[in-house]
């Protein structure tokens, strides 16, 4: 970002119709809109991703809606986008998924409704994958023809970067099992990663990061807050790194970010992102992104 960004705005659509069924159009969907100013609901989001299939929920909080749209978003599955930036940069998406429960709770004078979500839910619940392949198959065109089958996702092959191997002489079968089973099953024997990100699938190798769009974070652009290394016992072992930087809604899981710190001048790079967490509040200071990378995952 070139300009020094100011006035923080969040954006949350939710609807109109569930995520598998493509969320239909955005135009009828309930909007709700905050700046930070007093016009304005209060928006709270912890936005967790990673390069794994089994990604752990979305959490974002709306405070003091009125009561007749509490109830209106019991609908389960309905599709969640949420948008983010500041003024000065405009608003990029940084989560879509399936509304999967809607909680209400008292925060002192506050009634805060957490929606929970999940992205690509409701697409792969709802599928179950057979089929049989002959020697020599291709496993990303088995990948790819397991991805498309999922409903309300989106496959660009340009997101699934695995290396090409083929079904052996034993062949490959498949009995009727969930979609997500069966591409876990798949990554496990033949070293990749998938995951829904946004309404798209990707797929891509563990040795591997998706090539473009790495993230420059150092002290002096001013988006760096500190890197630290993470260590395990008992011999206290480099493990990889854990990030903290200002929001940033350009890091995505599975690219790379590059470092350069002041502070911790040795651990200045290049590094992949493995796991990766945005948490915001229109009306409070959180407003930053976190990342781990792993040396051994």
């Amino acid at each position: 970002m070139s300009n020094q960004p100011f006035i923080r705005q969040v954006e949350l659509l939710i609807g109109p119709l569930e995520e598998w069924r493509g969320g239909g159009n955005q135009d009828l969907a309930l909007r709700i809109f905050s700046d930070g100013s007093n016009d304005g609901l209060r928006i709270r989001f912890a936005v967790r991703k990673h390069i794994i299939s089994t990604a752990s929920p979305t959490v974002i909080s709306v405070y003091n809606l009125g009561p007749k749209l509490r109830a209106s978003l019991q609908k389960s599955n309905a599709q969640i986008v949420l948008r983010a930036g500041w003024a000065n940069t405009g608003l990029t998406t940084i989560f879509s998924g399936s509304l999967l429960a809607c909680v209400h709770q008292r925060e002192g004078a506050d009634i805060v409704t957490q929606l929970i979500s999940l992205s690509g839910f409701g697409g792969c619940a709802r599928t179950t994958i057979a089929g049989t392949f002959t020697e020599g198959a291709s496993i990303t065109e088995i990948v790819t023809g397991f991805a498309g089958v999922i409903p309300g996702v989106k496959v660009d092959p340009k997101l699934i970067q695995i290396s090409e191997h083929f079904v052996g002489s034993q062949g490959m079968s498949f009995p009727p099992i969930p979609v997500a089973e069966a591409l876990d099953k798949l990554a496990r024997v033949y070293g990749f990663s998938w995951w829904i990100d946004k309404g798209y699938f990707h797929a891509l190798d563990d040795e591997q990061s998706i090539s473009g769009g790495e993230v420059f974070l150092s002290t002096n652009n001013g988006f760096l807050f500190r890197v630290e290394p993470m260590l395990v016992s008992p011999m206290q072992v480099k493990a990889g790194v854990s990030v903290h930087s200002l929001f940033n809604p350009g890091i995505e899981a599975g690219k790379t970010v590059r470092i350069e710190s002041t502070v911790n001048p040795q651990l200045n790079g290049s590094y992949k992102v493995h796991t990766l967490s945005h948490s915001g509040d229109t009306h409070g200071s959180q407003w930053d992104t976190h990342v781990e990378s792993w040396v051994v995952v």
